[in-house]
């Protein structure tokens, strides 16, 4: 086991690729689209900056959860703000049911654990079970047909209102 261990972080460091899952969302997003409608007007377009949790910060976070997962914490500075998130990142449809199937109580109390599904290289739908929410987020602002595209592509988002937040 070791030695499979120590051959995938070769592999890894050879490629010159992470083995941070979160890595591959790193970077500044806007805010394109939210589930539920909003009844309250936002900054429109706001961006926010995903980046990498410092270690401090992340090694006093964690969850307990039906089912194990590894936990992904996450820097997001929005305008005015800055806040710290445990994310489950996904990869596809399958995983993310089941993600938000996993209940989890996260520490330290007021964590909650956001489930992120990278759509493509330019957008990712953050689940945030602890509001009922979800929000689309992208590197760059879709047309009306590429967003519905987008949003056809989730069974649970496709027929619910939601509210365009970049136009």
């Amino acid at each position: 086991m070791l030695k499979l261990v120590a051959f995938i972080c070769l592999v890894a460091a050879i490629s010159g690729k992470s083995l941070d899952p979160a890595e591959s969302l790193y970077g500044t997003y806007k805010l394109i689209y939210r589930w539920p409608p909003l009844n309250r007007e936002i900054p429109n377009c706001s961006e926010l900056i995903f980046s990498k949790m410092d270690s401090t910060t992340a090694s006093t976070i964690s969850c307990e959860c039906e089912k194990p997962f590894n936990p992904v914490p996450l820097h997001i500075e929005a305008p005015g703000k800055k806040f710290n998130l445990v994310t489950d990142v996904v990869n596809n449809v399958e995983e993310l049911q089941e993600a938000l199937n996993n209940n989890c109580v996260c520490k330290p109390s007021g964590k909650v654990r956001d489930v992120i599904i990278k759509v493509d290289e330019n957008f990712l739908l953050q689940y945030v079970p602890g509001i009922s929410s979800v929000f689309l987020h992208g590197k760059v602002v879709p047309t009306a047909e590429e967003l519905s595209t987008l949003i056809s592509g989730f069974a649970d988002l496709k027929d619910k209102e939601g509210s365009l937040l970049c136009k």
